[in-house]
């Protein structure tokens, strides 16, 4: 069961767009990507330096900020959009958006 939960995880990680990334403590990164979410939302990941997915979440705009529940801890944390770098087509999100 947890071999199948990693595989629709990857799989899902291969087909997002992303849209905007925020550098970790780890030396890996947090992507934003436009695939929709399970829950609430749209789907977030944490990636090692190695590029090896490890967390995964889901993320909405909360007032000037967005917010990421992550599925392992169950937790939400708040995240600065002025701190993320915006890819091509997050900027074309962000416009589309009118945010």
């Amino acid at each position: 069961m947890k071999l199948a939960a990693l595989l629709l995880f990857a799989a899902a990680q291969a087909h997002a767009e992303i849209l905007m990334t925020e550098p970790n403590q780890d030396g890996g990164l947090i992507q934003f990507a436009n695939t929709p979410c399970p829950g609430k939302g749209l789907e977030a990941y944490v990636v090692t330096g190695d590029g090896e997915a490890i967390e995964e979440g889901c993320w909405s705009w909360s007032g000037k900020n967005i917010s990421v529940l992550w599925d392992s801890a169950g937790d939400t944390y708040y995240y600065d959009p002025a701190d993320m770098t915006l890819t091509k087509a997050g900027k074309q999100f962000i416009r589309r958006k009118g945010i």
